[in-house]
C-alpha cells in the first residue's frame, strides 16, 4: 500500500517519467537504421502507441493505458530525434529538436491540454508521418520529392483509419471535434511539407559518419583510404573542431567525407566549397564536386574532392543532397605558410 500510494502522490511526474525511459532506452538500443531489429522496435512503438490511443479515446484506458501510452510515444520521438539528427548538422534538424523539447514540457506542464483528442490524434498522425519519412525511402531504395509526398500520403490515410475506428466506437468523441482535427492534422502536414521543400528537414535515412579536411587523401588497390593531415592534440577541442589547415602555394586540399545510406540505396551527394567574404559578410560558393554513393557500409560510403588553388580566411565544405539537403559540414581557416608544419598519416 505504501508504494502505490506513492505512485499516486506523484503521478503526475509518471508520464514524464515514462516519456524519458523511452527515450533512454532507444539511444542504447537504436544504431542503425535499416536493421531489422531497428524495424521491429519503432514498429512495435508506432503500434503500441495507436493501439493505447484508441483505448485512451474510447474509454479511460485502465490505469496504466495513459502511462503506457506515453511510454510509446517516448520512445518513438526519441528514435526519430536520435536518427534525425544523424542526418544532419544542428542547423538542420532544429525542428526536430524544439519538437522534441516542447513535448516533453508539455507532457509535463501541459496534461490538460494533451487530454485533448485532437491534440493526440496531431501527436499520432506526427508519428505516422516521421516513420513514413524515414522507412519509405529505405523501403523504395529510393529519395526525393516523390518519396516524401507518398510518406505524407500514406501517413494521412492511416491517421483517417484510426479516426474512423473511433468514430465507429465512440462518435461523440469524433463529432465535436472534427473542426479542430482537421485544423491540427492539416497545419502539421502543410507545415512538414513546408520544412522538407525549404530544405530544413534532414536528409533522412543519410548520415555523415565522417568528415575532414587534409594535404592529402589516397585510396589503395584494395579500397583503404589514409589521409595527411596536421596533428591536433587530443585536448585542443578548438582545434579538432574548428582546425587550422596550413597552405603553401600551389599546395592541394582535400576535403574527405563518408556518408552513410542504407542497403541498395544509391544517391547522389555534393562537396560545395564555401569562403566567407569579410567585405560582403556573406559564405559565397567556389566550388561544387559531386559523386555518387552506394548503400551499406557501416562506416558510410567514402569519397573526397580536391580543391587545387585556395585563399586563405575561412572556409567551409557542406555536404549536401542534390536538392540542397544539409548532411553535414567541416569549418577550417586556411593560413597561408611557406613550409607545411609536420604531418600524421591516418586511416580513414
Amino acid at each position: 500500500m505504501a508504494v502505490w500510494e506513492t505512485i499516486i502522490t506523484n503521478k503526475k511526474h509518471l508520464m514524464t517519467a515514462a516519456f524519458l525511459s523511452g527515450f533512454i532506452i532507444d539511444n542504447f538500443t537504436l544504431t542503425r537504421i535499416d536493421l531489422a531489429m531497428t524495424v521491429i522496435v519503432l514498429s512495435a512503438y508506432l503500434f503500441a502507441a495507436t493501439l493505447g490511443f484508441i483505448l485512451v479515446s474510447i474509454s479511460r484506458g485502465g490505469a496504466l493505458g495513459p502511462y503506457a501510452t506515453q511510454f510509446a510515444f517516448g520512445s518513438l520521438l526519441s528514435g526519430y530525434f536520435i536518427f534525425f539528427t544523424r542526418s544532419a548538422s544542428l542547423a538542420g534538424s532544429w525542428f526536430f529538436i524544439l519538437l522534441l523539447i516542447i513535448a516533453i514540457f508539455g507532457n509535463e506542464f501541459l496534461k490538460e491540454e494533451y487530454r485533448r483528442f485532437e491534440l493526440r490524434a496531431t501527436m499520432l498522425f506526427a508519428a505516422f508521418f516521421f516513420f513514413a519519412i524515414i522507412y519509405v525511402p529505405v523501403t523504395l531504395k529510393s529519395m526525393g520529392a516523390w518519396p516524401f509526398l507518398l510518406s505524407g500520403l500514406m501517413s494521412l490515410a492511416a491517421i483517417w483509419v484510426v479516426i474512423r475506428i473511433i468514430d465507429r466506437i465512440a462518435p461523440e468523441v469524433v463529432r465535436t471535434t472534427r473542426r479542430p482535427l482537421v485544423l491540427t492534422i492539416g497545419g502539421l502536414f502543410v507545415g512538414v511539407n513546408g520544412l522538407y521543400f525549404a530544405n530544413i528537414i534532414p536528409p533522412i535515412p543519410l548520415s555523415l559518419k565522417d568528415a575532414g579536411i587534409y594535404h592529402f587523401v589516397s585510396r589503395n588497390e584494395v579500397g583503404e583510404y589514409a589521409g595527411r593531415a596536421e596533428s591536433v592534440k587530443w585536448y585542443d577541442v578548438l582545434g579538432r573542431y574548428y582546425p587550422q589547415f596550413h597552405h603553401t602555394e600551389g599546395g592541394p586540399v582535400f576535403f574527405y567525407s563518408a556518408v552513410f545510406a542504407p542497403t541498395k540505396l544509391n544517391t547522389t551527394i555534393l562537396h560545395e566549397w564555401q569562403y566567407y567574404d569579410e567585405q560582403l559578410g556573406a559564405w559565397e560558393t567556389t566550388d561544387r564536386f559531386s559523386f555518387q554513393i552506394s548503400g551499406g557500409r557501416d562506416g558510410g560510403y567514402r569519397g573526397y574532392s580536391v580543391k587545387q588553388s585556395i585563399m586563405s580566411g575561412r572556409w567551409r565544405v557542406n555536404v549536401i543532397t542534390e536538392r540542397g539537403q544539409m548532411v553535414g559540414r567541416t569549418t577550417f581557416t586556411v593560413v597561408n605558410t611557406p613550409a607545411l608544419p609536420s604531418l600524421v598519416t591516418v586511416l580513414l
